[in-house]
């Protein structure tokens, strides 16, 4: 089983899709704001966090990568 980032040579790095993600790398992600992953985990918009104790939410990459596809197919059919 792989966990985190693994080297596949030349310098490259491989992530790994189970790996648990914090608020901020989240952020980075997804390219939002920190309060902007709150907002959208409040919304159900993405998966809720699993927590490893009382101040440390972790997301699942590959849960979040699923998310953004929903998203997107729904931001597609959205008109304001």
């Amino acid at each position: 089983m792989r966990t985190g980032i693994q080297g596949t040579g030349a310098g490259e790095q491989e992530i790994d899709d189970s790996v648990l993600l914090r608020k901020t790398e989240v952020a980075q992600l997804l390219k939002v704001s920190v309060r902007t992953v709150e907002n959208l985990t409040a919304r159900g918009a993405i998966p809720a966090p699993i927590r490893l104790g009382k101040f440390s939410p972790r997301w699942v990459r590959a849960d979040l990568i699923a998310a953004l596809g929903g998203l997107q197919g729904s931001a597609a059919g959205c008109s304001r």
